[in-house]
Formats: C-alpha cells, structure tokens, sequence
C-alpha cells in the first residue's frame, strides 16, 4: 500500500497521512479511463494526436486524380488539417451550388507553399493567395485556382464535414 492524495482535476501527489488504497487498482482505472476518453474523443486516424506534429504523408488522402491530391486529417486540435496540391482552373463554384449563397460557408486559415488561388467572397470582392502568403477566408466564399497550387490549410471540423459531404453529393451527381 502506498500513501497517496487524491488531488483536483485527477492528478495523484505522494502526501503523508491522508487516506490509503491500492496504487495497482488506481493504475488500472487510470489505464480504462485513458483508453474510453481516447475512444470516445480521438478518431482512429489521429492516433497521432498525443504527437504535436504530423508530416504530409501520413495524412490520408481522400481524393486523388491525376493532377489532384486531397490530403485531410480531421480532429487535429479540433480542426481539419488539408494539405492540398490542386491544378490551374480547378473551380469550386459549381461543387457549392445548393449551399447557403452556393458558397462555403466553413471558415479556413492556410498558408499557400507554391502557386495561387483566387477568392470571391459572398460580397462580391475577390483577392489573391500565392506562394508565401498566409490567409483567411472566412464563411461565404468560393475559390478558383489560377496556377497550379500546393497549400496547407485548417477548417473547424464540424462546418468543413458538412461542406465536404455536400462536395461529395455533387461530384457523385455530376459523374
């Protein structure tokens, strides 16, 4: 037996004269606790999410054509994190139809690594990202890619699921 005290938030300290249990049975319990708030909150691609870094190739990829590739890695942190590699004239307008203005209504900060892409925000003003250019572009947009473009980008995962079943409904349509 050893003397331990149960301290606030769940962490153990060694302490004289308080109460007395099994460190076996507390290792046990901390080990099932571990592994149901791992279960119920750590999706089974971020296993590395006790890692503070992930590289480029073991986010899985969730779409590829031969000029495409869609890296996406969700709950990283609470977001989404997309590494993306897209050729010029790719436009996302037309995957948007049938969204809130036919725009993307999840908010997004990224960094572009090669190329530039053009966005065209609900209000009508446009800008754009090239190579070295960090950005946000927040609910309500759209973008079409002018040269091809290499990016990294992060999305709140709820909003970005939700555009992204909507994208996968229309390519399913269109093909």
């Amino acid at each position: 037996m050893h003397l331990i005290k149960f301290c606030s938030y769940g962490f153990f300290r060694i302490n004289t004269a308080y109460f007395q249990f099994d460190v076996h049975y507390v290792q046990k319990k901390a080990k099932y606790l571990l592994s149901y708030w791992y279960s119920k909150f750590c999706s089974p691609l971020t296993k590395s999410i006790f890692n503070m870094k992930i590289s480029k190739e073991d986010i899985p990829v969730t779409m590829q054509s031969p000029d495409t590739i869609m890296r996406a890695l969700p709950n990283y942190g609470g977001m989404t994190v997309c590494f993306n590699e897209l050729p010029k004239g790719t436009d996302f307008t037309p995957l948007l139809k049938g969204l809130e203005n036919n725009s993307c209504h999840c908010p997004h900060w990224g960094y572009v690594l090669e190329g530039s892409i053009r966005c065209i925000y609900d209000d009508g003003s446009e800008e754009t990202v090239e190579a070295g250019d960090v950005f946000y572009w927040p609910s309500g947009h759209t973008a079409i890619v002018k040269d091809d473009v290499k990016m990294i980008d992060f999305s709140p995962t709820k909003e970005f699921n939700e555009v992204i079943a909507h994208v996968g409904k229309m390519m399913a349509e269109s093909s």
